[in-house]
């Protein structure tokens, strides 16, 4: 805490920084990694409502929020035994008029509780040490269910989310080599999606996974573009391939304001040579105005609800055009 006291200098700029520390101590507070680290993430948070400083966990703590305690003891156990489920958004290229690629989206179906929300446990995963062993399962997944595709006649690329904890791994790009094995999986067809806010957690190891699984013929998309305070800066140093403008600029693109920003993101990416993705398209304005502005892709329930993989074989299969993936599956599907 002393040591952050001093401002730090970064170039022409002199940045201040405040820490909140938590503290979990072995045994006292638990017997295992996972345990204690939930521990001293809760004395963090606690530290961080009371204003900085540091906090040594104790028990009342653990009364602040008894159903996200629960949900924190059914998480290990879902993953482990398959009560999550990976589900695929369609993404629809302007240009060659069909769906190219998809995006995987977990669903996490309790016994108990019924459908729980992503925004929800996908941030669990990470306050709780799990979210290595759940990007595991979202690799696996994609892995198995690509090949039944490669039966059904379907060649598509997937976009997955990475975590900033994903990135801070020296070892994750030999991880996902070992899971995309030659003949299995096509390194060019698997596309992982970052944000900024990411790579700025450690930027210099951030940069040299990117730089790996790039070397791998991965495809890197930044994701949220539009909200980051150093897009631009970023964008000429990372080895990336395509940006996904932020849904926030295409809901309501009818606002002058968000015409201008989209169709200048547009410019600027293909001045880059970068693909353009615009995600959150849920009407025919908008996609046509996007495919006047000349963007690639595109990605919202215009064009289809996230699907399970039985069901996205068997609509693809049908012959589809934009709007056909959004009509109602044979099983009823959650949208979130």
């Amino acid at each position: 805490m002393k040591a952050f006291k001093a401002p730090f200098v970064l170039k022409e700029a002199t940045v201040e920084v405040g820490v909140s520390i938590g503290i979990a101590i072995y045994p006292d507070h638990g017997g295992e990694c996972d345990g204690l680290f939930q521990r001293a993430d809760k004395a963090m948070y606690a530290a961080k409502q009371a204003g900085g400083g540091y906090r040594i966990y104790l028990p009342e703590h653990e009364k602040s929020n008894p159903c996200q305690l629960m949900l924190m003891g059914k998480l290990r156990h879902a993953i482990e035994h398959g009560e999550m489920e990976l589900y695929y958004q369609p993404q629809w290229s302007l240009t060659k008029n069909r769906v190219i690629g998809v995006e995987a989206l977990s669903r996490w179906l309790d016994p108990q509780l019924g459908w729980i929300a992503p925004d929800r446990f996908i941030s669990l995963t990470e306050q709780t040490g799990l979210i290595k062993p759940f990007t595991q399962w979202i690799l696996k997944t994609v892995c198995n269910e690509y090949e039944e595709w490669k039966k059904a006649g379907l060649n598509l690329s997937v976009s997955v989310n990475l975590s900033a904890k994903n990135l801070q791994e020296p070892r994750f790009p030999d991880q996902v080599a070992e899971l995309i094995q030659p003949g299995r999986f096509e390194p060019s067809l698997l596309e992982f999606e970052i944000t900024e806010s990411m790579i700025m957690v450690n930027p210099a190891i951030s940069m040299q996974v990117l730089g790996r699984l790039n070397a791998m013929g991965i495809s890197l998309v930044i994701d949220d573009f539009g909200t980051g305070y150093s897009s631009l800066s970023y964008l000429k140093k990372l080895p990336v391939q395509k940006i996904k403008i932020d849904k926030s600029f295409i809901v309501d693109l009818g606002n002058k304001g968000d015409i201008v920003i989209v169709h200048s993101i547009i410019n600027m990416g293909h001045s880059l040579g970068l693909e353009v993705i615009a995600e959150g398209v849920e009407d025919e304005f908008t996609k046509d105005l996007l495919e006047a502005f000349g963007c690639d892709v595109i990605q919202g329930y215009h064009i289809g609800h996230p699907l399970p993989s039985e069901e996205l074989i068997y609509m693809l299969n049908r012959g589809t055009a934009p709007g056909d993936l959004k009509k109602r599956p044979r099983k009823l599907s959650p949208k979130a």
